[in-house]
């Protein structure tokens, strides 16, 4: 049933009403409060741990559980090197749940499409299709009352815990894509062997815990 329901779900890419950044943020503060409590219901009825955006930076900086800006100026610049406008930036307000089965996991998807899907305005399966670091969950971005659009992750645990770890190799990663896509180019050699021994080397830490996974849903 779960392959039927995100078949079932819109996968375009979807964007803001507004593109001016102030604007958007603006919205995302009034949204907020009504995707924590969206989140909440969904994970209370489906043996799920919501959570929220953090208050703080790791530099201590305030984002009052949004996107950082410079996180988003980042992602605009990148949406601009593709032809887009800064309206595509859909998770400056951002939520997940967290599910200790892959059942359980499912079994939320299929909550969601019963109850939340005229709600969910698109879906990225990366469960059976990872990313290429080996990272699993399925992203759906959400419309709330206000028209805004955030995000709503569904993990699992085993493989949020290595993607803490595996967090800082990711920036790494990000920040050297980023760069060439910025300046309009392809990676450099030496660049490009950057990015494929930190994608083999998450590749080897996301595959125990799936295996494990797995193995626990026979």
């Amino acid at each position: 049933i779960s392959a039927k329901v995100i078949a079932d779900m819109p996968s375009a890419k979807v964007h803001q009403n507004v593109v001016d950044l102030d604007a958007m943020y603006d919205a995302a503060l009034v949204a907020k409060p009504e995707l924590n409590d969206l989140t909440s219901n969904i994970a209370s009825n489906t043996n799920g741990i919501s959570g929220a955006r953090p208050q703080y930076a790791e530099d201590g900086t305030f984002l009052n559980g949004l996107k950082g800006r410079d996180r988003s100026l980042q992602k605009i610049a990148e949406y601009e090197a593709q032809g887009l406008d800064a309206s595509y930036l859909v998770d400056i307000t951002g939520s997940k749940i967290i599910y200790e089965t892959l059942d359980d996991f499912y079994d939320a998807l299929d909550y969601i499409h019963a109850n939340h899907r005229s709600t969910v305005v698109r879906i990225k399966e990366r469960i059976i299709n990872p990313t290429p670091s080996g990272y699993r969950d399925i992203l759906m971005n959400v419309r709330m009352s206000n028209g805004h659009i955030g995000e709503l992750r569904i993990h699992l645990r085993e493989i949020e815990d290595v993607a803490a770890i595996e967090h800082d190799l990711y920036k790494r990663k990000r920040t050297i894509e980023n760069l060439a896509e910025v300046e309009g180019r392809d990676l450099t050699p030496a660049e490009q062997d950057i990015v494929n021994g930190i994608i083999a080397q998450t590749q080897g830490m996301y595959g125990p815990p799936w295996e494990r996974i797995l193995a626990n849903n026979q």
